[in-house]
């Protein structure tokens, strides 16, 4: 059965759960991979990593590593949003992060205006809060649009509803 016959037969009214629980998985998500990342840290100087590059590199990990966690997040929302019929909403939240990136990132890299020279931090934490910053505009987004408003609907948080998120269902 196509996405769009399932959408019409009544099928739209299981999206607020299944975003619900995807939101709880993908914030999950993201922290495992923050961990994962985080932990592999100390190996990097077996990995025949520069002293010199190690030295200044570790404030762009953490940040890169927590990144993890708003990416996972919107990245469900994009799915949210592509499941109801309008893709472009979710990659224009994306797209929202990497225009709020680029000067984010040169100011924090270089210094500009009151903002210090950070380096390679600067780019790290730039690329966090950007995604951060799309995050927020999606959630804005989603709580505040009428045609949100069917995406709203309360739901209970579900591990057996979480296990089946994913390929099968779109089946």
């Amino acid at each position: 059965m196509g996405f769009c016959r399932r959408y019409r037969s009544g099928w739209a009214r299981r999206i607020p759960v299944i975003l619900r629980n995807g939101l709880a998985l993908g914030a999950c998500v993201g922290l495992a991979g923050t961990s994962v990342t985080l932990a592999v840290w100390p190996l990097l100087p077996h990995l025949s990593q520069p002293p010199e590059v190690l030295a200044i590199m570790f404030p762009y990990w953490v940040a890169i590593s927590v990144l993890m966690v708003p990416f996972a997040i919107l990245t469900v929302f994009k799915s949210a949003f592509e499941a109801v019929n309008r893709p472009w909403l979710g990659t224009g939240f994306a797209f929202l992060a990497v225009i709020i990136n680029i000067p984010l990132n040169y100011a924090l890299i270089w210094g500009g205006g009151p903002l210090p020279q950070l380096g390679l931090t600067g780019a790290g934490i730039g690329s966090l809060v950007a995604e951060a910053l799309a995050l927020l505009s999606a959630c804005v987004f989603w709580r505040r649009a009428k045609s949100m408003r069917r995406l709203r609907l309360r739901a209970a948080l579900s591990q057996a509803e979480m296990a089946s998120v994913g390929p099968r269902q779109v089946r």
